[in-house]
């Protein structure tokens, strides 16, 4: 099932910038953005957010929100709470993908619908967007982000499920699953499980690999927006999917594939056994492995080789101190040049926000700084990033 919801289209936020005059405001604070420049790229994005989020809906777009979000509660006295979930043509097609890019917004309120569409236009304009746009050579004033408006699933399991193994490209199923919403796993707050299946029955093809997942993401105790919540430790090694939602799992991302003509990447939840699918995104994986650039690492990092060996290979480093378990480690092809690369952006950017004590080593704050950095904009778990710092590969030295 799809949990019912209305669009507000890339037209719309277009409308909206005219009815604000922001394109031209926008187009001048980007021209001659230099993505390598981090200060400037900082300083221009919150410059756009600024502009974005202090800008009104014009009256006929809120009319038509309000109106569509009327119908969608059915009358409730109260409302109905809703998911927020962003979508645009350069986030969602087969050329370009950065799942996670913008915010999604859980349990959100009837009081707080508009802010929170407006909130997800602005996040948008966050550096890792502007700077992952460049790279792609959109030009800015193709952004067409669209916003999505969808019926909460209180889901007591969700995750991400691929139609093809985004790193192997192997014609096999790739499920990644936690307790409570599946955000947690976007984002490498919670580590989940992971299940291999085969697409012509759904059948396990590899040994599960159970996550330790002993925080879950769930509904906010105010009732608005999520939390974290501590999993009872009887549940965190439990699987988070039985054998017949697996399969059903399966059959949904095969029909999926064979439906739009091309591996897809699905987001899904689960509710008192019910299978909801929230979105569906190309696998640019697939196609980046076609060209000879290797697979695009935005999203959830798969189990598929060492993190000690990974190191070694960059470090000499014979062995981690840290010891991770397996749903922690690096996808195979997670190059030399692919840890160079991310640790000369991790330098600057620690340079930038990083102070040293007189020892010459880092301050706390400074680690924060870096572990935000390679989860935010690595898409790391907090383990991984840990683990990096501690080696040393996320700094000048190990610290």
């Amino acid at each position: 099932a799809v949990p019912d919801g209305f669009a507000i289209t890339a037209a719309a936020y277009n409308h909206f910038l005219e009815s604000a005059q922001l394109r031209p405001k926008i187009e001048q604070l980007l021209s001659g953005l230099d993505t390598h420049a981090i200060r400037d790229l900082a300083r221009r994005g919150e410059a756009v957010r600024r502009l974005i989020s202090g800008a009104s809906l014009p009256v006929d777009l809120r009319t038509a929100i309000n109106s569509a979000y009327a119908e969608l509660s059915g009358g409730a006295p109260d409302g109905i709470d809703v998911a927020v979930r962003s979508s645009a043509i350069q986030e969602d097609t087969q050329g370009a993908a950065l799942a996670g890019a913008a915010q999604t917004h859980l349990y959100v309120k009837p009081e707080d619908v508009l802010e929170k569409i407006i909130d997800v236009w602005t996040s948008f304009w966050l550096d890792r967007g502007v700077e992952y746009r460049a790279g792609q050579g959109i030009k800015e004033a193709q952004v067409r982000p669209a916003v999505l408006i969808q019926s909460m699933v209180n889901s007591d399991a969700a995750g991400v499920m691929f139609s093809i193994n985004p790193v192997s490209q192997e014609n096999e199923i790739v499920i990644n699953a936690a307790w409570g919403q599946g955000e947690g796993i976007v984002s490498g707050v919670v580590q989940a499980d992971q299940f291999t299946a085969n697409k012509a029955d759904g059948e396990l093809s590899r040994l599960p690999m159970i996550g330790t997942k002993k925080i879950k993401i769930a509904q906010n105790n105010s009732g608005a927006g999520t939390q974290e919540e501590r999993v009872p430790a009887a549940q965190q090694r439990r699987s988070s999917l039985s054998e017949a939602q697996i399969k059903q799992l399966a059959k949904i991302a095969s029909h999926m594939e064979d439906y739009f003509g091309y591996p897809v990447d699905i987001e899904f939840a689960i509710e008192k056994g019910q299978i909801a699918v929230l979105q569906v995104r190309p696998i640019t994986a697939a196609s980046a492995k076609a060209d000879g650039s290797g697979p695009d690492l935005t999203r959830v990092p798969l189990p598929l080789a060492e993190l000690d060996e990974a190191v070694k290979v960059l470090q000499g480093k014979e062995k981690l101190k840290t010891e991770l378990p397996p749903e922690e480690t690096f996808p195979e092809d997670f190059t030399t040049d692919k840890f160079q690369d991310y640790q000369a952006r991790a330098i600057e950017k620690s340079h930038q926000h990083g102070r040293r004590g007189q020892n010459g080593k880092f301050t706390i704050a400074s680690i924060r700084e870096k572990r935000r950095i390679l989860v935010e904009e690595g898409r790391f778990t907090p383990s991984q990033a840990r683990a990096l710092i501690e080696a040393g590969v996320a700094g000048e030295k190990p610290l």
